[in-house]
């Protein structure tokens, strides 16, 4: 009986654990490429984002296997806190291009 329980307990933690990882973005923002350096870009934040509260300026780090060039439009994915620092810096989920 107490072994049964303990396997009940880990498929818990496990599925827990695994639920954890799929996590999606809990917050998007849109805005425009101004710069690119290695794979890490400045994004000026669009006016009336909520995130344009925070700062105007995001750096992110931008995922391979797309042709990426400032004056391109993104949406942003993040979670998490954004990091109060110049620029602002976010927990990225997703980067997508929409011009």
């Amino acid at each position: 009986m107490l072994r049964r329980m303990g396997v009940v307990c880990l498929c818990l933690l496990v599925c827990a654990a695994l639920a954890a990882c799929g996590r999606e973005a809990e917050s998007t923002f849109v805005g425009e490429i101004v710069a690119i350096q290695d794979k890490a870009a400045m994004i000026a934040v669009e006016a009336g984002q909520p995130m344009e509260k925070s700062g105007d300026r995001v750096a992110v780090q931008l995922p391979e296997g797309e042709s990426w060039k400032p004056g391109d439009w993104v949406e942003v994915g993040y979670s998490g806190d954004i990091m109060e620092s110049d620029p602002l810096q976010v927990k990225v989920s997703y980067v997508k291009k929409i011009s």
